[in-house]
């Protein structure tokens, strides 16, 4: 459990990891729905922040972020200019919370291979697919995914980043984006996934997080309205106040991920997406 004296005792001394770099932003839509980003993105980032200090890691959140393109695009930028001075780095979204802090980043790290993303078997594991429907379902989640500093990366990120749109309208964004990019030109590749290994215990869907894993992503938005805005307001401020005291987490994981993405109205204007979407039953969204 994180309390502000451990805390403190943890970072006397305590020497930054020079070659590693943690990076993640939020930014609020200008046309904002849900408390996606209002809530969950600012308490996620100051998840990522104790995680961080706790563990001596560099911390990069002010990032540049382009308002004519989607903003999920700007974390490419960031991971190149990150490149001039880290060797290694972490993208988290800012949708993320680190459930295990005490799990350390360089327990992920292989030198051999260029990316790390989250297994798709494990992360589907409880859907009863196969293996090949996982990997063909998501065969790179860029939610949480370490990239090494190599000649390879630095060229497919280049070559990411010219994919990015140039007409662009927040109302009307088709849904591609920078890892359904980077998941066709390393298609494209003849030996682009091998370049690519898998962890197990990176990343989480909300409903099958177990300790052994890091983050849970609380992905997704513009959800069918469920739950009133009064009953969205408290849950979400249970978790709020377990990230300001560094408090273990609490449980309600699937409907704090459902009071974060729901429409705050049933508007027209932006697909609505039913609980089932999310591998949710009506019954866990609307039980107390």
């Amino acid at each position: 459990m994180w309390t502000s004296n451990n805390l403190m005792k943890l970072l006397r001394g305590k020497k930054m990891r020079s070659d590693i770099a943690f990076l993640s932003f939020n930014k609020i839509p200008n046309v904002n729905t849900s408390f996606k980003y209002l809530k969950l993105g600012r308490i996620a980032l100051e998840n990522h922040k104790y995680y961080c200090q706790q563990h001596g890691y560099n911390y990069i959140q002010n990032v540049e972020v382009d308002s004519l393109i989607p903003a999920c695009w700007s974390k490419i930028k960031a991971i190149i200019d990150a490149f001039n001075n880290f060797k290694w780095v972490l993208w988290a979204d800012s949708d993320t919370l680190i459930v295990n802090t005490d799990i350390k980043l360089e327990s992920f790290l292989n030198s051999e291979n260029d990316i790390i993303s989250q297994c798709p078997v494990t992360y589907f594991d409880k859907l009863s697919l196969t293996s090949e429907q996982c990997y063909k379902l998501m065969p790179l989640n860029t939610g949480a995914f370490f990239i090494q500093n190599t000649s390879w990366s630095m060229e497919l990120l280049q070559e990411v980043y010219e994919k990015r749109p140039v007409n662009y309208s927040e109302a009307l964004w088709d849904g591609f984006g920078e890892q359904e990019a980077i998941i066709d030109i390393l298609k494209e590749r003849k030996d682009g996934f091998e370049h690519v290994s898998y962890t197990s215990n990176l990343q989480s869907h909300p409903k099958f997080y177990n300790r052994d894993i890091m983050f849970i992503h609380f992905y997704g938005n513009h959800a069918v309205k469920r739950l009133s805005i009064p009953e969205c307001k408290t849950i979400i401020s249970r978790w709020e106040d377990s990230i300001s005291k560094r408090e273990n987490l609490p449980e309600d994981r699937i409907r704090f991920h459902y009071a974060c993405i729901q429409n705050f109205k049933n508007d027209p204007m932006f697909r609505r997406r039913v609980p089932e979407f999310f591998l949710y039953t009506e019954e866990e969204i609307t039980r107390n």
